[in-house]
């Protein structure tokens, strides 16, 4: 595979995990604002990275993380963290 389709390929995964973080995990709820869709652009290749090693607890962890420390939440949806957690894994797997 060359350099330049091994870049596309991440674009396009780091591009799925954004679309579940806006349209699934969504913690300050503003999914429903379109003109809001890159709010969490910012945190899909991290994630991304993290999901590669395919551990939803650890993705899940990270989850919490951003939305409790980085977003200022004061509670966190475990299983809805594990739930999306195991969604990035599935898209981290297409590499």
């Amino acid at each position: 595979m060359s350099i330049r389709s091994d870049a596309k390929i991440m674009r396009d995964l780091i591009s799925s995990v954004d679309e579940v973080l806006f349209n699934e995990w969504d913690p300050i709820g503003i999914n429903d604002c379109s003109d809001a869709f890159d709010e969490y652009s910012s945190y899909a290749p991290g994630l991304l990275r993290i999901a590669m090693q395919g551990n939803p607890e650890v993705v899940a962890d990270q989850l919490a993380r951003l939305a409790t420390v980085n977003m200022g939440l004061s509670t966190s949806d475990r299983q809805h963290e594990l739930r999306i957690a195991k969604k990035l894994i599935e898209i981290a797997s297409l590499v």
